[in-house]
């Protein structure tokens, strides 16, 4: 109500001061309001509310239209004025689909089933003011589901599609394998659908019960993946023959047979789901086998009855060689597969032929430029190292020549100065003996022969090493 005011009515008209009883026209309305009533200089505040529609019944039609009865009577003004709106306790309010409308009638309403309402309480919000609850039962309704899935070596997921799923559906769903007698439940994803996690390994087929709502349902078998080849090795020696990997998915320890074209492999080891090996028979070489060693051979692997496979070059010609084949990734389980396969292995054959005829600088281009870049650089120091040393022995060698010859040219002039030292020494002495006996008249005498000279040494600059060896030891000359 808005902030009207409404008076009150004496309904006794009574003079007595101590009982009165008052009447208010109350408008028509909806909800809850409150109201003040004011007596004299007294005011008291209190609230009423409206009544509300009471729901009696709901059912679902064929046509999937839920339909609930009840007295609307004085509610169908306030619905179409968008005052009323109907809703589930989940929250959940009805709204209206393509082509189905909701109906509100003074004796009933209509609206159209959905996959999210669900088994909840239904009611009616009137100014906001929530009528008295309903139970409408929507019970799941098992829509889809693959009876025949088909799961990889660890196991799957199953997907359960459906209508009117809530939580406590998923809580009531499960898968019950016969196998291992052991019960898979499942996870509520929407109200459309919920998905139940089977943790069962391959590779024999398991059969098992789906229990939806609590209840049993059909059973469903589950199979798996055949054997997938994606890469294999190869070997050196097709005469002695030889051990490759094989590496792929889907590998079970219960392997019935693998072949390599024509030849069949011994001494099948199993490692994991993705990794078996065995032994290839020695290859008679002749002309047909010739042509062979440069052919693609199909490698083919067979489990619990299943076969998968690939093809790929298995005989290297380069005998120091294993290398893995990565011809193609996807499995051959059928003819369609294997042409496809057969395509793709001759287009990549010639690659594996270069492959296999060159070094690993074909297989891995990036290599050749650094090994000469490398040798580059290394050659590049070894003649700027040599070019430094012999420079340096060079130096060495003038330096140390020169120093010998500096030395020679010092001990030849020490010896020269020695002689002409002792030369004038000498010469003096004899001129100061004669000097008194020229003075004196008695006949001259005869002078003694004067010594012979030693021959001068020659030039400096003219001699050799082998001369300096030679040199007269002028400190040796004998003095008169």
């Amino acid at each position: 109500m808005d902030n009207s005011t409404i008076k009150g009515v004496d309904n006794n008209n009574s003079k007595e001061y101590s009982i009165h009883i008052y009447s208010f026209q109350i408008p028509k309305g909806c909800g809850r309001n409150q109201v003040s009533i004011s007596i004299g200089n007294q005011t008291t505040r209190t609230e009423f509310y409206y009544e509300l529609p009471i729901i009696s019944n709901c059912s679902i039609s064929s046509d999937q239209m839920i339909r609930c009865l009840g007295n609307f009577t004085n509610y169908v003004n306030y619905y179409n004025n968008g005052q009323i709106k109907i809703q589930f306790s989940n929250g959940i309010v009805v709204d209206d689909i393509l082509e189905k409308k909701i109906i509100f009638q003074s004796n009933f309403f209509l609206f159209p089933l959905k996959p999210e309402y669900g088994s909840s309480d239904i009611s009616l919000i009137v100014c906001d003011d929530a009528s008295p609850r309903l139970k409408v039962n929507i019970s799941p309704l098992l829509k889809n589901i693959n009876k025949y899935p088909i799961f990889n070596s660890t196991g799957g997921e199953l997907l359960i599609n459906s209508e009117n799923f809530i939580p406590n559906t998923s809580d009531n769903t499960s898968i019950y394998c016969f196998s291992n007698q052991q019960p898979y439940n499942c996870s509520f994803v929407n109200y459309t659908s919920i998905t139940c996690n089977i943790e069962l390994e391959g590779p024999f087929d398991q059969i098992c019960q789906i229990n939806f709502n609590g209840k049993s349902n059909n059973n469903i078998t589950i199979s798996y993946l055949p054997p997938m080849v994606l890469k294999s090795t190869m070997i050196s020696n097709s005469s002695i023959g030889g051990f490759i990997t094989i590496i792929g998915n889907e590998f079970y320890n219960e392997i019935d047979d693998i072949s390599v074209g024509k030849s069949s492999c011994s001494n099948i080891t199993f490692f994991n789901s993705t990794t078996i090996s065995c032994f290839i028979e020695p290859l008679i070489l002749n002309n047909t086998n010739q042509q062979l060693l440069q052919q693609q051979q199909y490698i083919n692997v067979s489990i619990n009855g299943k076969s998968g496979g690939n093809y790929f070059i298995i005989y290297s010609q380069n005998p120091n060689k294993v290398d893995y084949n990565n011809n193609s990734t996807e499995n051959n389980n059928g003819s369609n597969n294997k042409i496809n396969n057969g395509k793709n292995g001759s287009n990549n054959g010639s690659e594996h032929d270069k492959n296999d005829n060159g070094s690993i600088f074909k297989r891995k281009k990036w290599i050749l430029p650094i090994v000469v870049i490398f040798g580059f650089i290394i050659v590049s120091s070894l003649i700027i190292y040599i070019i430094y040393k012999n420079k340096k022995s060079r130096f060495v060698l003038y330096f140390k020549n020169s120093f010998e010859d500096a030395k020679r040219n010092a001990r030849i002039k020490r010896k020269e100065f020695k002689y002409r030292s002792e030369l004038k020494q000498f010469n003096k002495r004899i001129q100061e003996e004669n000097q008194p006996e020229a003075s004196s008249s008695s006949p001259t005498p005869q002078s003694p022969p004067l010594p012979q000279s030693p021959p001068s040494p020659p030039p400096l600059q003219s001699l050799s090493p082998n001369q300096i060896g030679k040199l007269p030891d002028y400190s040796a000359t004998p003095e008169n």
